[in-house]
């Protein structure tokens, strides 16, 4: 009789153990079972080292695309900020642009209102060559038809051109009346007649009304001298 451990009495198995001869159906059904077992924690193992890394690579995405949103408002932010710093500048040099211009604006008007009128001919009669002094007229307690003719008179006695008297008659305006100079068109502005219409309109006194009122003044002034 054959020795039980002789190599035709015994099968190895992974554990070391023997089984007789009679077992080895047993066995290989043994084996695939613990294959299947082995191949299933292989394909779990598997699936979740797959889950994990989609997982980091789905948190690895979020975190790229917060830091590009961040980024984004970061660069928005410094585009808003430069928006707003260029906005500011342009409205201070708007700002600075119109002062200079008032400031302009009033020193040609001062130096229209202190304008002495054209020098004086031989032939001419004597005339104030030096400075003349215009009224002002102030419509809260002037009458617009008696600061006209006053200045009318000047232009006359002055012999100013009547292109030139637009201007002059500018630099006696104030309030009401300044306000509707700056309200008008350059056109009308150095037009003479069409700025006295405008003055004359916008105090109710039309053209006929200023003209009847003119010829009774000349009228009382050649009685009074004869």
């Amino acid at each position: 009789m054959a020795d039980k451990g002789s190599p035709t009495r015994r099968l190895a198995l992974g554990e070391g153990g023997y089984l007789t001869p009679g077992s080895e159906g047993q066995t290989d059904r043994d084996a695939w079972v613990r294959a299947r077992s082995v191949i299933k924690c292989l394909e779990v193992e598997r699936k979740e080292e797959v889950e994990r890394q989609t997982r980091k690579e789905e948190s690895d995405r979020q975190e790229r695309q917060a830091e590009r949103d961040r980024q984004d408002r970061k660069e928005q932010a410094e585009l808003d900020r430069q928006e707003r710093e260029q906005q500011a500048e342009r409205d201070r040099q708007e700002r600075e642009r119109d002062k200079q211009a008032e400031r302009d604006l009033q020193l040609e008007l001062a130096k229209l209102k202190a304008e002495t009128g054209t020098p004086t001919q031989t032939s001419a009669p004597t005339f104030v060559t030096d400075r003349t002094r215009l009224p002002t007229f102030d419509d809260d307690k002037d009458e617009l038809d008696d600061f006209l003719r006053q200045f009318e008179r000047i232009a006359s006695d002055q012999q100013w051109e009547e292109g030139t008297r637009a201007s002059r008659l500018s630099t006696c305006l104030k309030g009401r009346a300044l306000q509707l100079y700056n309200s008008l068109e350059d056109d009308e502005v150095r037009d003479h007649r069409a700025l006295k219409k405008a003055l004359l309109q916008r105090f109710n006194l039309t053209a006929e009304a200023y003209r009847r009122r003119l010829r009774n003044s000349k009228r009382l002034s050649d009685e009074l001298s004869n």
